[in-house]
């Protein structure tokens, strides 16, 4: 009875989902006015097909079924058993070949359709018996399909059939059926396709066999295409075989035997005439795992090469952009930003080539991170220069284009890369100096004021007149054009020097007419001394003579008394 009443119940709700004939209506039903726009009918509570089932979203609507009556649930949790039975059952006939391929869903999608019914039937099974139901009969149906499904994983290739279908495994796909399965389960896998690929090397022994025991050119000719041939499909299947060993491998497994058996088999005898060999390369030339294969994932490399390289050039120009928008980003950190980006695309972009070429990058990988510690010792001067050409880019000490002065040179940025800075000097000289030392010493940046002060030094004679030469240096600073109002320039008596009496003179100039303003004031204040009469004195110095007359011979060891000393003037113009 418990099944009798929810195939009425399914049956009335499909009934009523597809739409009662108008005679029924019309006597149930009193005439009402058609609705402007059609109403949808809600959905029936039991789902009337496979797809129907799979449709609902049973997780979301959760809490519309915890409001249901337990005989209702009991009823979807039947209908729904039944359909989990249903879908394990057409992917078995699909598994062992009885539909065919071009019929309906494949059996990957049959496979998710089923494991998703699973997952609802246990969300049903689960809420049935907090409430006290029967669920015996789902819980059973569960645990034998999942135990079912672990005994596919280890005859899988059984049911295949035969190496011919055992080819046609696409090899990723067959990656990805491998890449769950445990140790155990790979060893089961691997003692299926190793008898395979030991039926079919009897294959190819025997097509060898021909071509050299043949004496006839013609039979030589025609054995030697056939063992290329039956070479070529055992070759497609070493290619899937040695992708379970890898597998095995990667999971603990020992797989030194099988591969020694494979090596082994894959070497090709000396068969009579050259043309086996031509036949061999055009075979695999046009094979799908072969020649077109490394076509396709050298075309592929190529196309994600140019992706990137332009990819590069995109990110890089937004990268520009929005450094650009940030108004304290310095000239050298959006350039070093631009580069960063590009390179570490383009970078990102071979990575990839090299995957799609087969390289496995993980031991490549591995090794660079182990051999990180020897690498940073053997690199501490750039790694320094490096971190340097950070802290100098983040604090934005100078820019391109500043005159700067450190580590004892002077002159204009250029350029800076992580590792040095490029100066070019004012007589245009162009000096790289490792950040290191830029960030370790005095560094001094003239471009960050406007404005620059001029140190200049005049000497006047200790005769001349100190106001009348003050007054002089004073018109000539206020008559040059560069020279700044404000700050007003400085012109004082310095210091008192051993030939001279010594004036600075500290005008403000702007920074680019620093030089101009610099020899201007010298040459103008030459010119107007010679004019004034105010001498620039030569260094000179003062030089006293004592001298000493001889001992008087009738008095031994008696020293006369010497004059007094005479000053005298001594200058390189005397």
């Amino acid at each position: 009875m418990s099944f009798t009443l929810p195939a009425l119940f399914f049956v009335l709700v499909a009934t009523s989902a597809s739409g009662s004939p108008q005679g029924v209506r019309q006597e149930t039903e009193p005439p009402i006015e058609e609705p402007s726009e059609p109403q949808a009918e809600p959905p029936p509570f039991l789902p009337v097909s496979i797809d129907d089932a799979l449709d609902r979203d049973l997780e979301a609507s959760r809490e519309e079924l915890e409001e249901r009556a337990l005989d209702e649930l009991q009823e979807l949790l039947v209908a729904w058993t039944g359909f989990v039975k249903q879908r394990q059952a057409e992917l078995e006939r699909r598994v062992r070949g009885v539909d065919p391929l071009d019929n309906g869903p494949t059996g990957a999608e049959l496979s998710v359709g089923r494991d998703e019914l699973i997952e609802g039937l246990s969300l049903l099974a689960a809420m049935v018996s907090e409430r006290g139901g029967d669920v015996t009969t789902a819980r059973e149906l569960i645990t034998e399909l999942r135990a079912r499904e672990l005994e596919r994983a280890e005859t899988i290739i059984v049911a295949h059939g035969d190496a011919d279908k055992a080819r046609q495994i696409p090899l990723e796909a067959l990656k990805a059926y491998l890449r769950p399965l445990t140790a155990s389960q790979l060893e089961a896998q691997l003692v299926a396709w190793m008898s395979i690929l030991q039926s079919e090397c009897l294959i190819v022994r025997n097509a060898e066999l021909a071509a050299l025991d043949s004496a006839d050119l013609d039979n030589i000719s025609a054995y030697n295409a056939r063992a290329v041939i039956v070479r070529a499909d055992r070759g497609r299947l070493i290619d899937r075989v040695n992708v379970v060993v890898d597998s095995l491998e990667s999971k603990g497994g020992d797989v030194s035997e099988e591969r020694a058996f494979v090596t082994s088999v894959v070497e090709m005898p000396k068969i009579a005439r050259v043309t086996a060999l031509l036949t061999t390369a055009k075979a695999w030339l046009i094979s799908a795992d072969g020649g077109l294969a490394l076509l396709l994932s050298i075309l592929k490399a190529a196309g994600i090469l140019i992706a990137s390289w332009l990819v590069s050039k995109i990110i890089g120009r937004v990268a520009g952009r929005a450094m650009r928008s940030i108004k304290k980003s310095s000239e050298l950190l959006r350039g070093f930003v631009i580069i960063a980006v590009r390179r570490m695309t383009i970078a990102f972009g071979v990575l990839i080539a090299l995957a799609y070429l087969g390289v496995n990058m993980g031991p490549l990988l591995a090794a660079i991170g182990a051999a990180g510690l020897v690498i940073g010792l053997a690199l501490q001067g750039t790694l320094s220069n490096f971190a340097s050409g950070l802290l100098i880019m983040t604090n934005r000490p100078f820019d391109v284009g500043d005159l700067v002065s450190t580590a004892g040179i002077e002159g204009y940025v250029r350029g800076m890369t992580l590792v040095s800075t490029r100066i070019e000097t004012f007589d245009k000289r162009t000096i790289f100096i490792p950040n290191n030392m830029v960030w370790g010493d005095v560094l001094v940046n003239y471009t960050l004021s406007p404005t620059r002060r001029l140190d200049l030094v005049f000497g006047i004679g200790y005769g001349d007149d100190i106001e009348q030469a003050q007054e002089v240096l004073r018109e000539l600073v206020k008559a040059h054009p560069k020279v700044l109002e404000e700050p007003e320039p400085v012109v004082r008596v310095h210091e008192l020097g051993d030939s001279s009496v010594n004036f600075i003179v500290r005008p403000f100039v702007r920074n680019e007419d620093y030089w101009d303003v610099y020899w201007d004031l010298t040459e103008a204040v030459k010119k107007r001394f010679d004019r004034d009469g105010i001498s620039i004195p030569f260094p000179q110095r003062d030089v006293h003579f004592i001298p000493v007359e001889r001992a008087d011979s009738s008095i031994p060891g008696e020293l006369q008394p010497a004059p007094p000393p005479t000053r005298t003037s001594s200058s390189p113009s005397a």
